[in-house]
Protein backbone atom coordinates (compact mmCIF):
# COMPACT_ATOMS: atom_id res chain seq x y z
CA UNK A 1 0.00 0.00 0.00
CA UNK A 2 1.69 3.02 -0.73
CA UNK A 3 4.08 0.81 -3.11
CA UNK A 4 4.33 3.64 -5.81
CA UNK A 5 6.29 6.41 -4.45
CA UNK A 6 9.97 6.55 -3.09
CA UNK A 7 9.32 4.93 0.15
CA UNK A 8 7.46 1.96 -1.54
CA UNK A 9 9.99 1.78 -4.07
CA UNK A 10 13.04 1.75 -1.47
CA UNK A 11 10.94 -1.24 0.64
CA UNK A 12 10.29 -3.20 -2.46
CA UNK A 13 14.17 -3.27 -3.47
CA UNK A 14 15.28 -3.91 0.52
CA UNK A 15 13.07 -7.07 0.33
CA UNK A 16 14.40 -8.37 -3.03
CA UNK A 17 18.35 -7.81 -2.22
CA UNK A 18 17.91 -8.82 1.28
CA UNK A 19 15.18 -10.75 2.12
CA UNK A 20 14.71 -12.92 -0.32
CA UNK A 21 11.49 -12.13 -1.58
CA UNK A 22 10.31 -12.42 -5.34
CA UNK A 23 6.98 -11.58 -5.79
CA UNK A 24 5.71 -8.27 -5.42
CA UNK A 25 2.38 -6.15 -5.55
CA UNK A 26 2.90 -2.90 -5.43
CA UNK A 27 -0.41 -0.79 -5.22
CA UNK A 28 -0.75 3.45 -5.06
CA UNK A 29 -4.01 4.86 -4.38
CA UNK A 30 -3.44 7.91 -6.87
CA UNK A 31 -1.41 6.10 -9.10
CA UNK A 32 1.47 7.67 -10.92
CA UNK A 33 1.18 9.49 -14.67
CA UNK A 34 3.42 6.59 -15.31
CA UNK A 35 3.99 4.31 -12.78
CA UNK A 36 5.59 1.69 -14.72
CA UNK A 37 8.16 3.43 -16.17
CA UNK A 38 9.33 5.45 -12.71
CA UNK A 39 9.24 1.96 -11.33
CA UNK A 40 10.61 -0.30 -14.48
CA UNK A 41 13.88 -1.18 -12.78
CA UNK A 42 12.38 -2.85 -10.29
CA UNK A 43 10.99 -5.89 -12.94
CA UNK A 44 14.18 -6.79 -13.12
CA UNK A 45 15.07 -7.01 -10.07
CA UNK A 46 12.17 -9.79 -9.15
CA UNK A 47 10.70 -12.61 -11.54
CA UNK A 48 6.89 -11.44 -11.15
CA UNK A 49 6.42 -7.71 -10.07
CA UNK A 50 2.60 -6.39 -10.13
CA UNK A 51 1.77 -2.46 -9.88
CA UNK A 52 -1.64 -1.96 -9.08
CA UNK A 53 -4.01 1.75 -8.35
CA UNK A 54 -5.93 0.23 -5.41
CA UNK A 55 -7.50 2.50 -2.67
CA UNK A 56 -7.32 0.12 -0.23
CA UNK A 57 -9.02 2.09 2.33
CA UNK A 58 -12.10 1.17 -0.09
CA UNK A 59 -14.12 -2.54 0.71
CA UNK A 60 -13.87 -3.42 -3.16
CA UNK A 61 -10.30 -2.28 -3.76
CA UNK A 62 -9.14 -4.50 -0.83
CA UNK A 63 -10.44 -7.00 -2.27
CA UNK A 64 -9.14 -6.74 -5.57
CA UNK A 65 -5.94 -5.62 -4.66
CA UNK A 66 -5.55 -8.86 -2.25
CA UNK A 67 -6.67 -11.11 -5.50
CA UNK A 68 -3.45 -9.85 -7.22
CA UNK A 69 -1.24 -11.49 -5.14
CA UNK A 70 0.80 -14.06 -7.65
CA UNK A 71 -0.29 -17.65 -7.53
CA UNK A 72 0.60 -19.50 -5.53
CA UNK A 73 2.01 -17.28 -2.88
CA UNK A 74 -0.41 -16.05 -1.17
CA UNK A 75 0.11 -12.68 0.57
CA UNK A 76 3.02 -13.10 2.77
CA UNK A 77 3.13 -9.43 4.00
CA UNK A 78 1.80 -5.92 4.17
CA UNK A 79 3.77 -2.76 4.45
CA UNK A 80 1.47 0.18 4.38
CA UNK A 81 3.35 3.30 3.21
CA UNK A 82 0.09 4.97 2.52
CA UNK A 83 -0.75 8.85 3.42
CA UNK A 84 -2.20 12.11 2.89
CA UNK A 85 -1.52 15.02 4.48
CA UNK A 86 -4.04 17.89 4.81
CA UNK A 87 -2.06 20.16 7.44
CA UNK A 88 -3.40 22.86 9.24
CA UNK A 89 -2.54 24.69 12.31
CA UNK A 90 -5.05 23.95 15.31
CA UNK A 91 -7.32 26.83 14.89
CA UNK A 92 -7.93 25.70 11.22
CA UNK A 93 -8.47 22.51 11.58
CA UNK A 94 -11.66 21.00 9.95
CA UNK A 95 -13.35 17.79 10.45
CA UNK A 96 -12.79 17.71 6.14
CA UNK A 97 -8.85 17.55 6.94
CA UNK A 98 -9.28 14.78 9.08
CA UNK A 99 -11.55 12.52 6.90
CA UNK A 100 -8.71 13.23 3.60
CA UNK A 101 -5.71 11.81 6.15
CA UNK A 102 -7.48 9.22 8.05
CA UNK A 103 -8.53 6.44 5.45
CA UNK A 104 -5.41 5.87 3.26
CA UNK A 105 -3.74 4.80 7.17
CA UNK A 106 -6.24 3.41 9.24
CA UNK A 107 -9.24 2.47 6.54
CA UNK A 108 -6.70 1.11 4.61
CA UNK A 109 -4.68 -1.00 7.29
CA UNK A 110 -8.64 -2.00 8.56
CA UNK A 111 -9.70 -3.40 5.30
CA UNK A 112 -6.88 -5.11 4.02
CA UNK A 113 -6.94 -7.14 7.77
CA UNK A 114 -10.22 -7.54 7.32
CA UNK A 115 -9.92 -9.35 3.79
CA UNK A 116 -6.22 -11.43 4.40
CA UNK A 117 -6.48 -14.37 5.69
CA UNK A 118 -4.62 -13.37 8.44
CA UNK A 119 -2.82 -16.86 9.49
CA UNK A 120 -0.99 -17.24 6.58
CA UNK A 121 0.45 -13.63 6.50
CA UNK A 122 3.98 -13.46 8.58
CA UNK A 123 4.06 -9.86 9.26
CA UNK A 124 1.86 -6.66 8.78
CA UNK A 125 4.13 -3.32 9.27
CA UNK A 126 2.84 0.29 8.55
CA UNK A 127 5.07 3.49 7.83
CA UNK A 128 4.12 5.91 10.46
CA UNK A 129 5.53 9.54 11.66
CA UNK A 130 6.99 10.94 14.36
CA UNK A 131 4.65 13.35 14.48
CA UNK A 132 2.07 10.62 15.82
CA UNK A 133 4.58 10.96 19.48
CA UNK A 134 5.81 14.51 19.03
CA UNK A 135 3.46 16.19 17.03
CA UNK A 136 4.34 18.11 14.41
CA UNK A 137 3.43 21.86 13.83
CA UNK A 138 -0.01 21.80 11.34
CA UNK A 139 -0.07 17.50 11.54
CA UNK A 140 -2.67 16.90 14.00
CA UNK A 141 -4.94 14.86 11.28
CA UNK A 142 -1.73 13.24 10.43
CA UNK A 143 -0.68 12.45 13.54
CA UNK A 144 -3.97 11.45 14.58
CA UNK A 145 -4.30 8.71 11.41
CA UNK A 146 -0.99 7.31 12.17
CA UNK A 147 -1.53 6.35 15.47
CA UNK A 148 -5.41 5.33 14.64
CA UNK A 149 -3.13 2.72 12.49
CA UNK A 150 -0.70 1.85 15.02
CA UNK A 151 -3.27 0.85 17.53
CA UNK A 152 -4.71 -0.89 15.01
CA UNK A 153 -1.61 -2.75 14.38
CA UNK A 154 -0.99 -3.16 18.44
CA UNK A 155 -4.60 -4.75 18.15
CA UNK A 156 -3.64 -7.03 15.68
CA UNK A 157 -0.79 -8.44 17.38
CA UNK A 158 -2.46 -8.95 20.43
CA UNK A 159 -4.98 -11.03 18.80
CA UNK A 160 -3.66 -12.89 16.28
CA UNK A 161 0.27 -13.07 17.14
CA UNK A 162 0.96 -12.04 13.83
CA UNK A 163 3.75 -9.82 13.51
CA UNK A 164 3.31 -6.04 13.25
CA UNK A 165 4.71 -2.87 13.79
CA UNK A 166 4.55 0.52 13.06
CA UNK A 167 7.91 2.16 12.53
Amino acid sequence: LGGLGVLGGVCALWLIEHACVHNLVLSGRSGRASPRRSLAWLEHAAPVVTLSRTNAACSADARMFLGTSPPPSPLAAVLQAGGVLADASLANQRVLGVRAVLPPKENATLEVLASTQLSLMRAFVGFSSIAGLLGNKGQLAYAFANEAMARTLDGCRLVTGMTSSAI
